[in-house]
């Protein structure tokens, strides 16, 4: 067994649960070593008095991984920051509201040319992850790349053990960063952009749909929701408009697109995933706005001419959301939508204010 000074260091500033459970089981312990950084003094602490969590896996098909022999330290704390300072390889994995303070905070550490350093890998999706990078970091742009996370993690409240979807595979953008990034499951992908737009629009929108009407019929359960039988036709409607859409936009074959889009109803309507109404649909604000997961694809649908009607319905009920279940002003809400758009959820959410059944609010 290697010596930990022998060991590439590996930092995830943001020890959530796609870091711990996603990206942490990816590294080999022989060969790096792993460090958390996290402004949640609670969690580090945990970490720090228990040593080790474990990795279960839905299903329970898969043997239950344990992730020990890390370090843990909350942000600013001064060794966190030397071993930062040291590492080989930075993951911020923080959500896209966070990233832009989680990079300038790394980035004030690091300085303008660190000896060791890698890559800085930003994980989590989002279609300006790259952008909000280069505002901070100020060492050359072959140095930062972005990862598309398609694995479902989830938790209890005051726990380590996190629950996982029995998936490994890491597309990175290599359209900057040429080098290969030493990891299991890491796949290099040119035409990292349309990818992520493509995950975001597909993936995002269809769970958004499943989480809004969902709550709207009264689940809490998550996959219990998907399998509802209207929820269940409204999903394959919109995917059948997203997929047009999306092939117009992007230009990308039938085929491969409706295959992309049958694996996201796959794993959504997958019974062994233990998720939530809750975790799906918080931040109603956010997912409503300009170039997320509700307005960009009511663009994209609306110039390649598909049915809106989904969409709109799935707007409608992300409003009712809000305002019933996150105190939000209708007011608030409605602005962030375009005046077209606007109109038509408004009409929707109208109706399901009364009560009426999903089919119905979409006629």
């Amino acid at each position: 067994m290697k010596d930990s000074r022998e060991k590439e260091i590996v930092v995830i500033l943001g020890a959530g649960l796609s870091g711990r459970g996603y990206l942490a089981r990816q590294l080999d312990p022989e060969r790096f070593e792993l460090v958390f950084l996290d402004k949640n003094r609670d969690l580090v602490e945990r970490l720090v008095l228990e040593g080790r969590y474990e990795i279960c896996f839905f299903g329970e098909k898969r043997e239950k991984q344990v992730i020990k022999d890390y370090q843990a330290y909350v942000t600013g704390a001064l060794e966190g920051e030397r071993l930062l300072q040291s590492a080989s390889y930075l993951f911020i994995c923080v959500g896209q509201e966070h990233l832009e303070e989680a990079s300038a905070y790394a980035a004030g550490v690091l300085g303008s040319s660190p000896d060791r350093l890698r890559a800085v890998i930003a994980a989590e999706n989002g279609t300006d992850s790259l952008e909000k990078m280069r505002k901070h970091f100020c060492f050359q742009d072959s140095l930062l790349t972005e990862c598309l996370m398609l694995c479902t993690t989830t938790g209890t409240e005051g726990e380590l053990t996190i629950w996982s979807e029995d998936m490994d595979y890491l597309p990175y953008d290599s359209s900057v960063f040429m080098k290969k990034i030493p990891f299991k499951y890491f796949v290099p992908w040119e035409n990292f952009s349309s990818l992520v737009r493509r995950k975001i629009y597909t993936y995002n929108t269809l769970s958004a749909c499943i989480a809004y009407l969902g709550a709207y019929k009264g689940y809490t359960n998550y996959g219990h929701a998907a399998m509802d039988t209207e929820i269940f036709a409204v999903t394959d409607q919109l995917e059948c408009a997203l997929n047009q859409a999306v092939c117009q936009a992007y230009q990308v074959d039938e085929q491969e697109q409706a295959a992309f889009s049958a694996l996201a109803k796959q794993k959504f309507r997958n019974q062994e995933i233990s998720d939530t109404i809750s975790r799906n649909a918080r931040n109603v604000l956010r997912k409503l706005g300009p170039g997320e997961r509700i307005t960009e694809p009511f663009r994209l649908i609306k110039c390649s001419q598909s049915n809106p009607k989904p969409l709109i319905l799935t707007a409608a009920a992300a409003m009712l959301y809000g305002v019933c279940q996150e105190g939000l002003e209708e007011t608030v809400l409605a602005e962030r939508l375009d005046a077209q758009m606007k109109e038509l959820v408004m009409e929707c959410y109208n109706r399901l204010k009364k009560g009426i059944s999903v089919t119905k609010a979409m006629e």
